[in-house]
């Protein structure tokens, strides 16, 4: 991932080849994209511990998260809590993830009500493949994809209608082909969280402590129309 400046294309690789990406207005709800640590996060029976594995931006920082000692892998949890979702639209929530001793993650999007209503998937970081999609309650039209991004990153997303108003949670667990109780040692690795109101996830936009907006691209001026017509 690189970020460009202003007033130049970016250029997308992630099909293999080289294309514009012109994109909408997109907002990152989540307000500490990157660091898992951080109490933004809130935790049950897990821990978010920093490491120097080469993120999907090329630099030295991601972070593990880890299950407890003794508790089954799809009871700890990561998550952040937000406010004022708009009802009847689509989000779309999408973290980057590779696999560590664990293979797997499950994403769940819940209305901060009850997880009865919510949406969710789990990915498995081996092949990028996906199952367990499903939504109940509140949650309707739930859609997952993988992206695979190199070096054994995937981008993991999954986008729903949220048919309430109020609190949501966006959480991450572990999850793996073989194992469903954590140890204390074993985890995944994750970077870049990001919560949209759009059907499907955008380029990634950072943020350290607030949302983040990034405005609609717009392109003009194509040349000759022989090489790119209107």
């Amino acid at each position: 991932i690189e970020e460009v400046a202003s007033g130049l294309p970016r250029i997308d690789y992630t099909d293999g080849s080289g294309s514009w990406l012109l994109e909408p207005t997109a907002t990152n709800l989540i307000t500490q994209s990157e660091d898992f640590s951080n109490v933004a996060w809130g935790k049950t029976s897990l821990i978010a511990t920093s490491t120097l594995d080469i993120n999907p931006s090329g630099t030295g920082s991601a972070y593990k998260i880890i299950t407890d000692s003794g508790v089954a892998l799809n009871v700890g949890r990561i998550l952040d809590s937000l406010l004022g979702l708009t009802p009847s639209v689509a989000y779309s929530y999408s973290v980057f993830a590779k696999k560590s001793e664990l293979n797997s993650i499950r994403l769940l999007f819940d209305d901060g009500i009850t997880i009865s209503n919510r949406a969710e998937a789990v990915f498995n970081l081996n092949d990028g493949s996906i199952s367990n999609i499903q939504n109940a309650g509140n949650f309707s039209g739930v859609t997952a994809k993988s992206v695979n991004y190199g070096n054994g990153w995937y981008r993991c997303t999954i986008s729903s209608v949220i048919n309430t108003t109020g609190e949501a949670q966006a959480r991450v667990y572990n999850s793996d082909t073989t194992i469903t109780t954590g140890d204390g040692a074993k985890g995944v690795l994750v970077y870049g969280a990001q919560l949209e109101e759009n059907s499907y996830s955008t380029s990634y936009i950072k943020t350290v402590g607030t949302t983040q907006t990034r405005v609609a691209d717009t392109a003009s001026g194509s040349g000759s129309s022989t090489v790119i017509n209107s």
